[in-house]
């Protein structure tokens, strides 16, 4: 549009196409930033749900040998989690009255302190070589990737038709010696029977 074209529409009362849609572009903005929000709350959400979930398990575990008096209740964290919820979530609960401390590793040595061995679905090293590494300890592994329990993990917390899901090798607890509740096992899937 040349100069005397935009004067003459100016001088009519209609504003430059920039300004028009000024209003309606911040409130797109407006919109997408409250979507991109909700699923960030969203998703925090269904972090949180997953690590109360990670805990509620665990209350019906039994380790062959108790913690002692004093001693912390060690969950290793490995993966990529939101580590600051998982610290939030768990560190302020106990278990067996012992209070709960969140360690995270990057690898598989120095596991031997852990009493849970929490696997995130992605970012861990290979699932072979974490449970190689725990393989004969009293230590339970719980992961979130698919096909956790039936690859050899204890147990699975997963997704099933908009609700949580524990899938449950039974098998692998038994040679940990871990004592898995009744109660649990008749909420879970059993894989590797």
């Amino acid at each position: 549009m040349t100069m005397w074209g935009m004067m003459r529409e100016r001088e009519r009362g209609a504003r430059p196409f920039g300004t028009s849609c000024l209003p309606i572009f911040l409130a797109g903005l407006l919109v997408l930033e409250a979507t991109v929000e909700g699923l960030a709350l969203s998703n925090r959400d269904d972090a949180i749900d997953r690590y109360n979930m990670l805990y509620k398990v665990a209350l019906f575990v039994e380790w062959p040998v108790p913690p002692q008096t004093g001693e912390e209740f060690t969950i290793c964290a490995v993966g990529h989690i939101r580590t600051s919820l998982l610290v939030n979530t768990l560190s302020r609960k106990s278990i067996q009255g012992h209070r709960i401390v969140v360690r995270l590793v990057d690898g598989v040595s120095n596991l031997s302190a852990c009493r849970i061995l929490f696997v995130a679905a992605s970012g861990a090293p290979p699932m072979e070589r974490m449970l190689a590494a725990v393989g004969g300890m009293p230590i339970l592994t719980v992961g979130e990737a698919a096909g956790f329990a039936q690859g050899g993990g204890m147990i699975e917390l997963g997704a099933n038709d908009d609700r949580y899901a524990v899938t449950i090798n039974w098998k692998a607890a038994q040679r940990a010696q871990l004592i898995v509740s009744a109660k649990l096992l008749s909420l879970a899937e059993i894989v590797g029977s």
